[in-house]
């Protein structure tokens, strides 16, 4: 009997969002930290972690929140003479103008561009353009023997990271060798850097399999970690006064 024409049916539900290779090889945790500076971690079998920056965590929201900023007002030009700077210091210019006048025009501009210039600083705050990552140099320099460095600790620095006016510490969390410090990620700056961050790692570490079971344990999943997030971002306003 010809099947030509005859249609297959699979009767294995296929689902609807399937995993990346990164869930589908990874154990992902994600750690709660104080002022949003959360991490996250990618647990391969073979014992080595990847520490990032949690997807909610603070430099991330600035990156990925608000809208356009406003841009500050370009500085207004100067309309004062060549008499400014000799009525500002008392004397009485050649054309016979008020020195007062003048010195109120020139204060008056000064501070028109002074305050240009803080809405611009502020508005590249809001945006992370002013993100920086500056990493513990010790690292940088460490001596790597059969493909490992230096023993590092919970507590042990990886880096700073500078966004939005705030510094972030970025600290290991786990107990391990360190396998490679992501050394490219300083080169970039910004946006750049926030989007690196927001797909990449800080580092590679070799855990031994009691500290990596310790780190599942202190902390959440990928649900729970957005849930306890979303959470803690109402407090804020249910606390506020009426």
């Amino acid at each position: 009997m010809s099947q030509i024409g005859m249609e297959w049916q699979l009767d294995v539900e296929l689902p609807a969002h399937p995993k990346t290779h990164i869930e589908e090889t990874y154990n992902c945790c994600y750690k709660l930290v104080e002022n949003g500076n959360d991490l996250s971690y990618r647990l391969h079998p073979n014992g080595l972690c990847l520490i990032g920056l949690a997807p909610e965590h603070a430099a991330l929201r600035i990156k990925g929140g608000g809208g356009e900023s406003q841009p500050g007002q370009p500085p207004a030009l100067s309309t004062a003479g060549p008499g400014a700077d000799s009525a500002s210091a008392g004397s009485v210019p050649q054309d016979g103008s008020q020195p007062a006048q003048l010195a109120g025009g020139d204060a008056a501009n000064q501070q028109q561009q002074d305050g240009a210039a803080l809405s611009e600083a502020a508005a590249q705050r809001r945006e992370g353009n002013d993100a920086r990552l500056v990493l513990t140099e010790k690292l940088v320099q460490a001596e790597f023997r059969k493909g490992r460095g230096p023993l590092l600790q919970v507590e042990s620095v990886l880096g700073r990271l500078f966004c939005g006016g705030t510094e972030h510490v970025l600290r290991c969390g786990v107990r391990g060798l360190l396998v490679e410090l992501n050394t490219q990620l300083p080169d970039a700056r910004g946006r750049e850097l926030l989007s690196a961050l927001e797909d990449g790692y800080l580092a590679i570490l070799d855990v031994k399999a009691a500290e990596a079971q310790q780190l599942l344990q202190g902390c959440l999943t990928l649900d729970q970690y957005m849930q306890q997030r979303q959470e803690l971002a109402k407090e804020p306003a249910e606390s506020a006064p009426l």
